[in-house]
């Protein structure tokens, strides 16, 4: 047996200390690594490049803490408040649960699963806020908003409230983000998905694309508006900017959104056999209608041997991409129920392909 290397010790702590914890099936991505390092190595440059930034030396090393802690935490109450922690591995990133698991719960789960996040983030901010508004050296009589809101740096209990403070702040503005990987787009999934009592998972990513693109050519709208403006009143850009940078953000997500979609759409491709007559073409051949004809053009003798036998009648050709096709289109309502069952057959048949490939 081979003795395990530091690194592979570090890394099966990393993976295992929240479940010791009691945080549930957790593990860490690397990319919160990725991330944290460069925020902390950025602080240290500010200080070293900037004498009045001197201060900030000591948050390239309380900031990256600070927020893991929080991260940690919003994830640990959402594990909480779902109270089944069998449902998914939460896979916990830079800004939270990286996975999309959601998707499975139901729509008061997936509505918990937002607020319970949102409310855990937005609390530790009013934690860290009321800490800084208690230990500040300012005097009282000169003390306001932008005082409280003041970002610090240093080892003082009112340093790390401010430090605290914007972490989650800047965590729960991410997570008002209808977009992969952010905890809005949970409440979007499910709301598209009450909307439309979709039974495919493509119809709902399909839609949940074309809202983040809107979203995002208002935003953008918005942007280049307050870009102008600040260009004309030598304003601040940071607002003009923020939002135009938002609106790139959902543009691509967007189009995530559109990949995965088509991706379950194609997987359907195998399963059309399963699915259409025995004798019907195979995929690629004529459409429908030539399909609907061959079926009429099918000989009374055989089907009377079927009849004989006690053989049960099959269900006229489908094409899942045409049943795809025709929900897309016309929504849910369109559809027969013929074609609604060859739906629901075929997800099912594509979820056990996957659960056993997963294994």
């Amino acid at each position: 047996m081979r003795h395990m290397g530091l690194a592979e010790k570090i890394r099966q702590f990393v993976n295992i200390w929240p479940e010791l914890l009691g945080f549930g099936r957790c593990r860490f991505h690397v990319s919160i690594g990725l991330s944290l390092i460069p925020v902390g190595l950025i602080f240290f440059a500010a200080s070293l490049a900037d004498t009045s930034s001197a201060d900030f030396r000591s948050a390239a090393l309380t900031l990256p803490v600070l927020w893991l802690v929080s991260v940690t935490m919003r994830t640990a109450v959402q594990q909480f408040v779902l109270n089944d922690q069998t449902l998914c591995v939460f896979l916990i990133g830079p800004t939270g649960n990286l996975t999309t698991d959601y998707e499975g719960l139901a729509k008061g789960k997936s509505f918990s699963y937002l607020l319970s996040g949102q409310l855990a983030t937005i609390s530790i901010a009013l934690v860290g806020m009321i800490g800084a508004i208690i230990s500040s050296p300012v005097p009282a009589e000169e003390f306001g908003w932008m005082q409280a809101l003041d970002f610090r740096g240093g080892w003082t209990v009112a340093a790390l409230a401010s430090q605290l403070m914007w972490v989650n702040l800047f965590l729960a503005g991410l997570h008002s983000l209808p977009a992969v990987p952010f905890d809005a787009r949970a409440g979007l999934h499910a709301i598209v998905k009450a909307h439309l009592h979709a039974v495919d998972q493509s119809v709902i990513l399909r839609r949940m694309s074309l809202f983040q693109s809107h979203l995002a050519t208002c935003l953008l709208g918005a942007g280049l508006t307050l870009f102008i403006a600040s260009l004309i009143y030598a304003h601040e850009l940071l607002w003009g900017c923020g939002l135009m940078a938002t609106a790139i953000y959902l543009l691509f997500s967007s189009r995530w959104e559109l990949s995965r979609a088509c991706e379950l759409e194609s997987d359907f491709v195998p399963f059309q056999a399963r699915i259409t007559r025995r004798d019907g073409p195979a995929a690629g051949q004529p459409g429908p209608h030539r399909r609907a004809a061959g079926v009429k053009a099918k000989s009374s003798h055989s089907e009377g041997n079927a009849e004989s036998e006690g053989i049960p009648s099959e269900p006229p050709a489908l094409d899942v991409d045409d049943i795809l096709r025709k929900l897309h289109r016309d929504g849910r309502e369109s559809l027969s129920s013929v074609e609604s069952e060859a739906l629901i057959s075929a997800s099912r048949e594509l979820q056990r392909k996957r659960g056993t490939a997963g294994k």
